[in-house]
């Protein structure tokens, strides 16, 4: 190999810096979609979000939301749904949706040159949806069936079961349909459901990517000519979280091969100053690979294969969630273990190395962020959904990079308490 080849010097290291999220664009069509737009790939890419208020939290059963985003695409007035299938494939798009607790979200992603032939069909889905009766039974159907097989699932079941202990037993966050409730869904309630939501003022518009006068001539004129439906449009139903008092649940499964724990307590939501620095205390409990719970619960202890710890927070709160699996007869050995990392946040919180890999880890995670102009549209986009502060980016960002052992030991003392803890069993 001669001296001057690169390969023989190792690249230099440097630490790992912060970085500003970049600015968007902003404005208002004339027929009142709010628009935000970040124009910044080098490829001729683009992606469209269609945003709409009202979600899962906001109507009776939650599998009205989803049905409705997964039939809008089998006709409309004007195209079958295999005319919308063939035209979004041959076009080399593709469509992705997402119901949410008070948005949903439909986005196509296409190439530049054919943003052109995609958009018209795209209005038409969101728009003159029909929701055909027969392809509405097979999607029913396959709903159902898939529900079937997650209930029986004990993660399934404990994450069910905690989220009834954290947000309140009748609250539409912690509401489950059963499949017989996805069959008795009718035609009628999805159609109501989408006229409700059909009301550009309400709408918002998220676009990224190469963002050419082409594309966005194509785009804005196409989502300008949504047209409110005349429906009284849905209300957004914040419903406050009403926790039961710590406590344990078991919910027997007399077949299941394993045990699943799901974990958590209350929490302050993101618009709280010490938001941030609990987010960093759950990422050292559980949040990457050398966690707290990781090397006590897996390396050391053996007890269970991977265990997760992180911070959920919606627009009625936040709560603390850590799961994992185990067998039977170590599942209260493992809870004990994780009320011990609890108190150990507090007593004897990372320092040194260990506080300098999880702020490594922490880093690199929220700089993903940045990774493409689709995905920094697309955390512009969480902001709405997840009712994000306008300075969370920077403040996480801040706390990931400040944060001190006296941080953690404070943080976890005044809100990560094991008495605080709700206990959710599923197994035998």
């Amino acid at each position: 190999m001669p001296s001057d080849d690169f390969r023989a010097h190792a690249p230099a290291l440097a630490p790992l810096q912060g970085s500003a999220l970049p600015p968007v664009t902003r404005l208002q069509l004339d027929n009142g979609v709010t628009v935000v737009g970040y124009d910044g790939c080098s490829q001729p890419v683009n992606m469209v979000s269609v945003v709409r208020k009202g979600g899962n939290a906001d109507v009776g059963s939650p599998a009205l939301f989803p049905m409705m985003l997964a039939t809008m695409g089998e006709g409309t007035s004007l195209h079958t749904g295999t005319d919308i299938a063939n035209i979004i494939d041959s076009n080399g798009s593709w469509l992705k949706t997402g119901a949410y607790g008070h948005h949903s979200v439909v986005s196509i992603f296409s190439l530049n040159s054919r943003t052109a032939q995609v958009m018209p069909v795209f209005v038409d889905m969101i728009e003159n949806a029909t929701f055909p009766e027969h392809e509405l039974e097979l999607k029913k159907e396959q709903v159902a069936q898939q529900l079937s097989v997650q209930m029986q699932k004990v993660s399934f079941r404990a994450d069910a079961c905690l989220r009834k202990l954290i947000c309140g037993a009748s609250h539409p966050l912690a509401i489950v349909n059963t499949p017989q409730q996805v069959m008795d869904l009718r035609r009628e309630e999805l159609a109501h459901l989408f006229q409700r939501i059909r009301q550009p003022r309400f709408t918002h518009l998220f676009v990224g990517g190469s963002l050419t006068p082409q594309v966005v001539d194509t785009v804005y004129s196409a989502i300008g000519s949504l047209a409110p439906s005349g429906v009284e449009p849905l209300e957004v139903a914040i419903v406050p979280l009403a926790p039961e008092s710590p406590c344990t649940e078991k919910i027997e499964v007399p077949d299941a091969l394993q045990s699943a724990v799901c974990m958590g307590m209350p929490l302050v939501d993101r618009h709280h100053p010490d938001y941030p620095l609990l987010h960093v205390a759950a990422i050292a409990l559980g949040g990457y690979f050398g966690s707290r719970l990781m090397m006590n619960l897996r390396e050391d202890k053996g007890y269970t294969y991977g265990v997760n710890a992180s911070l959920l927070g919606v627009h009625e709160g936040s709560w603390l969630r850590i799961s994992f699996e185990c067998s039977h007869e170590h599942v209260n050995a493992a809870i004990a273990q994780v009320r011990l990392e609890l108190e150990r946040l507090v007593s004897d919180p990372p320092r040194g190395e260990e506080l300098e890999r999880m702020r490594r880890s922490a880093l690199v995670s929220h700089l993903e962020t940045l990774d493409s102009p689709l995905e920094i549209v697309a955390f512009y986009r969480n902001m709405l959904l997840s009712n994000l502060p306008v300075d969370y980016f920077e403040a996480k960002q801040n706390a990931i990079l400040t944060v001190t052992p006296e941080d953690i030991s404070r943080i976890a003392a005044k809100y990560l308490r094991p008495e605080y803890l709700r206990i959710a069993v599923a197994g035998r």
